[in-house]
C-alpha cells in the first residue's frame, strides 16, 4: 500500500512502506526528451548532468559527497518523458538526502565553466553508445517508427547542437518544466508519509515559486503525425509548429509504468515534447546518427518475401544487427497486459523463448535475440532485436516472421496459456524484490497517472487474459505485414525512397 499527500505548492509525494533500514527516494520530474523545444535537443539529458555540478548553497563537490559520505549512493536518469533523480541511503539519513535532493532540482546554478566542462563528458557519452551497434540501433528504430517526432528523437543529443548550449539555456529549460507541480518526490522504506511531509516542508526549497505562464498544450501524437502525412483537419489549423511542451493533462504513463521494475532505459515518453518540429522532419531525421543519407528502403536483397518495410544501413562490423518491429498503443490501453504476456512468450527473458528456441537453439544463427515492448502516454512500440552474421539476416527474420504469423494465425491452447502465464506471475514476483526498481517505477506511474499499481493488481491483469484476447491482441499488433525492419548490415542496395 501506498500514501500520498500534496504540498501547498503542488509538489506531490508518494510513501510506500517496507520494513527494510535502507530507504529509496527521489524526485520524479514531469520533463524528459519529448519535453524538448525545437532547438533543444539533447537538452533534458544536459540539465540532469549539471544539476550535480552545483546549486545556490552547494559546490559540485559539496552534492558528490553529501551522500557518499554516509555511504548512500546518488544518482539519476533521463527518459523521453522524465527524469528521475534517486538516492539509496540508510533509514537515519533520508532527510540528509530528500534535502539534497530538492537542492538539485530546485536550486541547480548551471555554472557556465561548468557547462563547458561536462559537454565533453556527453559527446563521450554519445561517441561511446556509437560504438555499440546493438545499442544504437535502437534509437534509430524509434526515429523510423515516429519520424520527425521527438518520440523518434534521441536522448543524448548531437554534438553540434550541445557545444552551443549555455547556462542561460538550462535555467530557462528549467524554469518551464522543473516546477514542483510537474513534480512526485518518492519514498520507499520504514517511513511513514507524516515523518516524509515533515522532513520536506522543513527544506528550505519548498516555498511556492513564483507564476509563470504555462505553454499552450500540444496536440496528440496521433495528430501530429496525421499533419506529418499532410491531413489537417479543423483540430489541425489551431496547433501550432512550436506547441509546446505541457502535455495534455490527459493520461500519461511510461514504459514501465504497469511493471515494477526498470525498463527505463528502453522506455519512451509521451505527447509534449517539441511537437511543432515534425514539419521540418524527414522519415529518418535521426537515423543512424550521421548515416541517414545512407539508408534505403525496400531492399530487393534482404526483403523479398518477408512482408515488412525494410530499411538497412551498410556499416562494417563484425555482426548485422537487425530490429523488427511496429507502433503500438499507449500503457492505457486495454491490451497492455496482453502484449505484455506476448513479448515474454516471444522473445523475453527466459532461454525457453519461443524466438530463442527457434534462432538460436534450434538453428545456431544468433547468440542474443530478444524483444521488448515500451508504452507511452498516447503511443507505444514493440520489437526484436537480433544480431547474427551478415549473410544470415534474411534467414533469421524468416524465423521472427514464422514466429510472428504462429501467433496470428490461431489462439493459444488453453495449457500453453497457462503455462506462459505462470512464467510471468514468477518473473513478476521476483521484480518486485528489487526495491529500488519499484520505487522509481511507483514514482513514474504516479508522475503520469496520479495513481500506482501493487503487484496483486498486476497479477489480476494477467488472470484477466484469455486465449482469444490474446490472439485478437497479436492479429491487431503482431501481423507481418505491419511490421519496419532496420538492418545494420555489409548487404547493400539500390537506393531508394523512404516511405
Amino acid at each position: 500500500m501506498y500514501q500520498t499527500y500534496t504540498l501547498s505548492n503542488g509538489l506531490r509525494i508518494i510513501c510506500a512502506r517496507s520494513e527494510s533500514e535502507v530507504a529509496y527516494c527521489g524526485i520524479a520530474v514531469d520533463a524528459g526528451t519529448r519535453d524538448e523545444l525545437p532547438g533543444e535537443d539533447g537538452l533534458a539529458h544536459f540539465v540532469e548532468h549539471l544539476s550535480f555540478k552545483g546549486t545556490l548553497r552547494r559546490s559540485a563537490r559539496q552534492i558528490i559527497t553529501r551522500m557518499e559520505s554516509v555511504g548512500g549512493d546518488l544518482n539519476a536518469f533521463t527518459d523521453k518523458e522524465e527524469t528521475v533523480y534517486y538516492c539509496t541511503t540508510l533509514r537515519q539519513h533520508l532527510g540528509r538526502a530528500l534535502e539534497l535532493l530538492l537542492d538539485i532540482t530546485l536550486c541547480s546554478t548551471f555554472p557556465q565553466q561548468e557547462v563547458e566542462r561536462e559537454v565533453e563528458v556527453v559527446i563521450d557519452e554519445i561517441e561511446s553508445y556509437n560504438d555499440q551497434p546493438s545499442e544504437l540501433i535502437y534509437d534509430e528504430f524509434e526515429s523510423l517508427l515516429f519520424p520527425g517526432h521527438p518520440l523518434g528523437r534521441n536522448i543524448l543529443g548531437s554534438a553540434d547542437r550541445l557545444r552551443q548550449f549555455v547556462s542561460s539555456d538550462l535555467q530557462r529549460f528549467v524554469r518551464r518544466l522543473y516546477r514542483p507541480e510537474r513534480m512526485v518526490l518518492f519514498v520507499y522504506g520504514r517511513v511513514d508519509i507524516e515523518e516524509v511531509v515533515r522532513m520536506v516542508e522543513r527544506s528550505p526549497f519548498t516555498a511556492s515559486p513564483p507564476a509563470q505562464t504555462p505553454s499552450p498544450c500540444s496536440p496528440t501524437l496521433e495528430h501530429e503525425l496525421a499533419l506529418l502525412r499532410g491531413e489537417r483537419g479543423p483540430e489541425a489549423e489551431k496547433a501550432t509548429s512550436s506547441s509546446s511542451v505541457l502535455r495534455g493533462e490527459a493520461e500519461k504513463a511510461t514504459s514501465s509504468s504497469s511493471v515494477p521494475w526498470g525498463e527505463a532505459e528502453k522506455a519512451t515518453s509521451s505527447s509534449s515534447v517539441p511537437r511543432g518540429e515534425a514539419e521540418k522532419a524527414t522519415s529518418n531525421s535521426s537515423v543512424p546518427r550521421g548515416e541517414a543519407e545512407k539508408a534505403t528502403s525496400n531492399s530487393p536483397l534482404l526483403g523479398e518475401g518477408l512482408g515488412v518495410r525494410l530499411f538497412t544501413v551498410s556499416r562494417s562490423t563484425h555482426q548485422a544487427h537487425v530490429m523488427i518491429g511496429t507502433r503500438t498503443f499507449a500503457a492505457t490501453d486495454p491490451r497492455y497486459y496482453a502484449l505484455f504476456l506476448l513479448n515474454n512468450l516471444l522473445g523475453g527473458p527466459a532461454m525457453s523463448s519461443r524466438l530463442n528456441t527457434s534462432i538460436r537453439e534450434r538453428h545456431g544463427l544468433v547468440y542474443s535475440v530478444e524483444s521488448n515492448m515500451a508504452s507511452y502516454t498516447d503511443a507505444g512500440l514493440w520489437r526484436v532485436y537480433f544480431g547474427c552474421d551478415h549473410h544470415d539476416v534474411k534467414r533469421c527474420a524468416r524465423l521472427v516472421v514464422r514466429e510472428l504469423k504462429r501467433l496470428c494465425d490461431a489462439p493459444l491452447s488453453q495449457r500453453t496459456l497457462d503455462a506462459a502465464r505462470r512464467q510471468m506471475r514468477g518473473q513478476l514476483g521476483i521484480a518486485w524484490d528489487n526495491p529500488e526498481s519499484v520505487a522509481i517505477g511507483m514514482a513514474k506511474r504516479f508522475l503520469h497517472y496520479g495513481t500506482t499499481l501493487t503487484m496483486a493488481q498486476q497479477m489480476e491483469r494477467l488472470d484477466a487474459l484469455t486465449p482469444d484476447i490474446l490472439w485478437q491482441t497479436a492479429q491487431d499488433i503482431l501481423s507481418p505485414d505491419g511490421m519496419t525492419m532496420l538492418a545494420f548490415t555489409e548487404t547493400t542496395s539500390p537506393s531508394a525512397p523512404h516511405q
